[in-house]
C-alpha cells in the first residue's frame, strides 16, 4: 500500500537512529518487510477508538487454536 509504514528488522534499528549513517545505507532499508515474517490476528473492537490506549488493543483476541 502506498501508506504503507515502514517495518525495520531489529538488527536495523541502531544503523537508522544513527545521525551520522549513510543515506544510501538508509534508503536500502527501505524495503518491504517479508511477510513471512508477519503475523495477523484478530483484536478487539475498541482499537477503533482513539480514546483507547491499552495494551488490551493489540491483544489477540482469541487464543492460538480457539474459535
Amino acid at each position: 500500500h502506498d501508506r504503507m509504514p515502514v517495518i525495520l528488522m531489529a538488527v536495523d534499528y541502531d544503523r537508522w537512529l544513527d545521525p551520522a549513517a549513510d543515506l544510501a545505507e538508509m534508503r536500502a532499508l527501505l524495503r518491504p518487510y517479508d511477510p513471512a515474517l508477519m503475523k495477523t490476528y484478530a483484536v478487539s473492537r475498541i482499537v477503533n477508538s482513539v480514546k483507547n490506549d491499552t495494551p488490551e488493543c493489540v491483544a489477540p483476541l482469541h487464543r492460538p487454536g480457539e474459535r
